[in-house]
């Protein structure tokens, strides 16, 4: 049980009751950890970092580093509000799952159905698209004709619909030099797909009969709470907000918070305080029961990788949402972000009953995988808790 949170400008611990976690005995376990990563931050030139690792239901351990703003001199809280990349892709997928699941559609059924405009293969039209296979980025959707034009300063000026209907509609053009679809079957090949969480965030709309966002703030976000989490800036608290950061040379150069219309999978906005409620869901089963979200054999599915081959035959191991981090160096299941100045991880323990989460403000790049790759590493280890 939480009993106090002491923090500090630098990091955060939480203590509890249990008498065998004394804050002594964190302290003592987290102090290398505490010392290298700032080490670590400085050599990658990231400019602030939130930690947590969320064991059994618990946020056992948090810790916040560096600056959400450096001119301003704002130092990374808990309650800093970080854009979290494809780390939102955890939140489309378990609305989505909960939205069929009340409605008693099988994730296996066919998505045409619930559209209001053709997503079809024209090379596989017989093949239709499922629910899982957007989950899964087996859809053969391909996000080859997705560029950074789509990318805005502030929030998207195009809406989610439009976006995915003027993408589709290149299945019917002639020219065919770059279509949405891969010349694969739906369910055949694993190719990863922001454009294919765009339409699930979409469909989440079509099925409950109600703007995308709208369902999600009440199935998810009133409900674990996460009163931080926004996918548009207008409904932020600007104190709060970390500056996004690019690596310039030798050293970290604000940049301008980005926006695009496929905003489901890539575009929220929250703190580690609520994120990490979020996660507590999928760690242990009474927290599940009471938040009511998901059901066992969902986190199951959900945490359990099957294999696939990309188009050019490479094995990649797939669950519905999470993957194999074993590709960057951390054998282990969960997911990575990145966007123009956001860095972002979760890692799963072996169990599945303990994940580590870490968010910067700083573009991604191959040091700031490096560097989320070794904070998931080290706290995945930890033993005082």
């Amino acid at each position: 049980m939480l009993q106090k949170c002491w923090r500090s400008a630098s990091f955060t611990i939480l203590l509890f009751t249990v008498s065998t976690v004394s804050a002594h005995t964190v302290q003592t376990c987290t102090q290398q950890f505490e010392m290298e990563i700032r080490s670590r931050m400085k050599a990658a030139l990231i400019p602030g970092v939130s930690v947590a690792i969320v064991d059994r239901g618990e946020a056992v351990f948090s810790g916040s580093y560096g600056f959400a703003d450096i001119a301003a001199g704002r130092r990374v809280y808990q309650d800093t509000i970080f854009h979290i990349a494809s780390l939102s892709k955890i939140v489309t997928a378990t609305v989505l799952i909960k939205v069929l699941d009340n409605r008693n559609i099988d994730l296996d059924d066919a998505i045409a159905p619930y559209l209001d405009f053709p997503v079809v293969n024209s090379r596989y039209p017989d093949t239709p698209v499922t629910f899982r296979h957007l989950l899964m980025h087996t859809s053969g959707i391909s996000d080859a004709n997705y560029s950074e034009e789509y990318f805005v300063t502030g929030d998207p000026t195009t809406s989610l619909r439009d976006f995915l209907v003027e993408y589709f509609q290149q299945s019917t053009d002639e020219d065919m030099s770059l279509p949405p679809f891969l010349d694969s079957p739906p369910g055949n090949t694993w190719d990863y797909s922001n454009v294919a969480y765009g339409l699930a965030g979409y469909l989440i709309g079509r099925i409950a009969n109600a703007p995308p966002e709208t369902i999600i703030q009440t199935v998810l976000f009133n409900k674990i709470p996460m009163p931080s989490a926004s996918w548009t800036l207008d409904n932020l608290n600007k104190n709060w907000l970390a500056t996004p950061y690019a690596k310039e040379g030798t050293r970290a150069t604000a940049i301008p918070n980005v926006g695009y219309p496929d905003w489901p999978g890539g575009l929220l906005r929250t703190s580690m305080r609520d994120y990490a409620a979020l996660i507590s869901v999928f760690t242990d089963k009474a927290t599940r029961l009471r938040s009511g979200l998901l059901k066992d054999e969902t986190i199951l599915e959900m945490l359990s990788t099957q294999e696939y081959a990309d188009i050019n035959g490479k094995p990649h191991h797939q669950a519905l949402t999470f993957y194999d981090l074993s590709e960057y160096g951390l054998p282990r299941i969960g997911h990575t972000g990145g966007d123009p100045g956001s860095s972002t991880m979760i890692a799963f323990s072996d169990e599945k009953s303990r994940a580590v989460i870490v968010f910067a403000n700083t573009s991604s790049s191959p040091a700031s995988m490096e560097f989320r790759v070794w904070v998931a590493g080290e706290l995945l280890e930890l033993s005082c808790f």
